[in-house]
């Protein structure tokens, strides 16, 4: 043997480097290779998943533990992928995988679920809000040829905007944040938060440039009026609005309550008398509907005030008992 080939063999060999796995590409488009090293299990799982939907077939798990998987596609057309932990256990590496897929498209795809579309689709529904659900069916049926449930477009708009807003339960930890920043950023304001023991109860909120706006620009009449929240907690939205000079409605204040009933008309209308600086209501002309406990409160505080009631809520009242017709519409 040659002197050459003795420092050949006495050479240290270089040690092979594998590629990892980018967390980004979980948001667009998932490149998988046999040696390929992730982070975690969960990580390969999740990277899996997302390759299965966008290559538009379903796989089916044969080992799936804490150590190893191993999957194969569902129709068995020999497509099949084993991955487990290095010998140091310093990443969850590729070691088997043939890539080769001849079955054609599924048109039923389990790994296309719930939390997958909604996550997949959270950025259309930030830059579209009211995208009908329907719609979204109709985005993943064209970009991954699967069809999908009523119920499950559904659910993945309603995820797909907690991911975006947050989680609704969630943001009444923010209310004496936004409250704080409220007063601090625009001076004058008030926001009157009122607790439950330790839970949110109700909501008072007024701008100032709404206050002065009133006081030095609207006609001395005050319209209050109330509707259901949407949402896992429901709850009333109360609103007071006047009149300005150009006939248009100028907002004064809001509330959110649970109910509308005189306790809660009560509370709104003398939290807004003492904040707008009228100490007597017959100073003031107020409108309203025909709600019951907006009536009781009303006897209640502004004994002697000129009152009205709309015009809109009395014909749905005449129609609701029965008199219809032009003539009562007129």
């Amino acid at each position: 043997m040659s002197e050459g080939d003795d420092s050949d063999s006495d050479a240290p060999q270089k040690r092979r480097r594998y590629k990892d796995f980018n967390e980004e590409d979980l948001k667009g488009t998932v490149h998988i290779e046999k040696g390929m090293r992730f982070r975690s299990v969960a990580q390969f799982k999740a990277a899996l998943k997302r390759y299965s939907v966008q290559k538009m077939f379903d796989f089916r798990y044969i080992k799936n533990d804490k150590l190893r998987v191993r999957a194969e596609c569902r129709k068995q057309c020999g497509w099949k992928i084993g991955a487990s932990f290095m010998n140091r256990k310093e990443a969850f590496q590729v070691k088997t995988f043939v890539s080769g897929h001849n079955c054609g498209c599924h048109h039923k795809n389990r790994r296309l679920d719930v939390n997958f579309s909604s996550t997949h689709y959270a950025e259309y529904v930030r830059d579209n809000p009211n995208l009908p659900p329907k719609a979204l069916g109709n985005l993943i049926k064209r970009d991954f040829k699967v069809g999908v449930s009523r119920n499950h477009m559904y659910r993945a708009k309603k995820l797909a905007i907690e991911i975006v807003h947050g989680k609704q339960v969630e943001q009444y930890k923010y209310v004496w944040d936004y409250a704080a920043a409220v007063t601090q950023w625009n001076p004058g304001s008030r926001v009157w938060i009122s607790r439950d023991g330790p839970f949110f109860h109700r909501m008072y909120v007024r701008l100032e440039a709404c206050k002065r706006g009133f006081i030095s620009g609207c006609r001395p009449m005050i319209c209050v009026d109330g509707c259901h929240l949407k949402g896992p907690f429901g709850g009333q939205l109360l609103c007071a609005v006047a009149k300005d000079g150009n006939d248009d409605m100028f907002p004064i204040a809001i509330a959110v309550v649970e109910i509308e009933n005189r306790s809660s008309w009560t509370w709104f209308i003398e939290l807004l008398l003492q904040d707008i600086g009228y100490d007597d209501p017959r100073l003031l002309s107020w409108m309203s509907d025909r709600q019951k406990g907006l009536l009781d409160a009303f006897a209640y505080l502004l004994g002697g005030a000129e009152q009205r009631h709309c015009v809109r809520h009395l014909h749905a009242n005449f129609k609701s008992h029965g008199f219809k017709g032009q003539a009562f519409k007129d």
